[in-house]
């Protein structure tokens, strides 16, 4: 009887129910490392390919993770390993080109800087989904913002979790917006359009499914693109288009997917404005940030590499080329053997090295065929 007393009592406390219910049904929560029940921490991040990466510590181990708002927690499969992380059971997931893919899980606790997160689910993911140079080990995704409030803070790079707003300055500087959250996604509405809050996706300020308009005189790419932990590829075309997001104006990258069935917001979005995530309340305040450029393309040359099992592939082009095809496999580039190339690494060191100023020549293997083609500078940039 004086059990049954004390699991009265303890679900009669608002804080001991969360704190109870979490234990029991295993879901993830954040608690303060000074033991208060209100908790806040301020985690400096880094910038790698425009996209918010953050130190967190697992069992002991500094980890670096990719912040991706559009996906789900995952870690590197060979890291996995050394962090002898405890296996809870494989089960069927939909990938980000909603293909159904296996997937192991596993569960652990991980530190936020000053917080402590319990029962967090990792799915473990390929280890070559990450470029091998940019010293990422995962993705730390929309699940872990299941409650509380995520400022982005881009002005300072930093991130700042805390379960009370009010702790947050400034915040009447900020435009406010409603938001819908569903299966961990976060919905918002603009100009009768739903995006989804995705800053792992890195390839534009906004992807949209919505129909192309190619505007005259503007540079205009192709390009294949895959999304993370995903291993299909898809064609997406892209442009420099001005955007109107809740009234505010911006210069930005816009692409197009036939395949996509939502829009997304980009990592670009959270580089260019202080956002604030209330989960709990459901609001999304925004501060716009300075724009710097009015077009992000004008300097981009005209052909896109990409480094992809073991070969140099041409990624991409703008419709200003039209001999060289995408996915044509690189074998000469100003007649140096790029062959031997093994790694990220290597390639992106090589690819620094081109010398565009006299144009360039490029070898490839183009649908079995051996083809040569030259480009003058004005080609690759006009």
């Amino acid at each position: 009887m004086k059990f049954i007393l004390i699991i009265l009592l303890l679900f009669l406390s608002t804080s001991c129910k969360t704190v109870v219910s979490n234990f029991l049904f295993k879901k993830m929560y954040y608690s303060s490392k000074e033991k208060t029940n209100e908790f806040y921490t301020e985690i400096p991040y880094s910038i790698i390919g425009e996209r918010i990466v953050l130190a967190v510590e697992i069992n002991n181990k500094i980890v670096h993770l990719l912040f991706d708002t559009g996906g789900m927690t995952h870690l590197n499969e060979n890291l996995i390993k050394k962090l002898d992380l405890e296996y809870s059971y494989t089960r069927k997931i939909y990938d980000a080109n909603s293909e159904v893919k296996e997937v192991k899980e596993y569960r652990c606790s991980m530190d936020i800087g000053k917080l402590h997160v319990f029962n967090v689910w990792i799915k473990e993911m390929d280890s070559t989904c990450f470029d091998s140079c940019e010293n990422i080990d995962g993705i730390l995704g929309k699940d872990m913002l299941n409650q509380g409030c995520f400022y982005f803070n881009k002005d300072e790079q930093k991130l700042i979790i805390t379960n009370s707003i009010n702790k947050i300055t400034n915040i009447n500087n900020f435009h406010k917006q409603k938001v819908q959250i569903y299966l961990g996604d976060i919905y918002i509405k603009n100009n009768n359009k739903k995006f989804i809050l995705d800053s792992g996706y890195q390839n534009g300020f906004i992807l949209t499914n919505a129909k192309y308009n190619e505007k005259k005189g503007d540079k205009v790419y192709t390009i294949a693109v895959k999304a993370l932990n995903s291993k299909r590829t898809q064609k997406i075309k892209f442009q420099d288009e001005n955007i109107k997001i809740f009234n505010d104006e911006y210069n930005g990258i816009v692409a197009y997917s036939d395949s996509l069935n939502v829009n997304l917001l980009g990592s670009v979005w959270f580089l260019r404005n202080n956002i604030i995530i209330d989960i709990s309340n459901k609001n999304l305040y925004i501060q716009k940030g300075k724009e710097s450029k009015t077009s992000y393309l004008k300097d981009k040359m005209n052909i896109y590499f990409v480094f992809e099992n073991g070969k140099i592939l041409i990624q991409g082009t703008s419709k200003t080329i039209q001999d060289i095809k995408i996915s044509d496999i690189v074998q000469r580039v100003n007649q140096i053997d790029v062959s031997q190339i093994s790694n990220q690494c290597e390639f992106k060191n090589f690819v620094k090295t081109i010398d565009c100023e006299k144009g360039i020549t490029i070898s490839v293997l183009q649908n079995g065929l051996n083809k040569e083609y030259t480009f003058s500078r004005e080609e690759l940039y006009k």
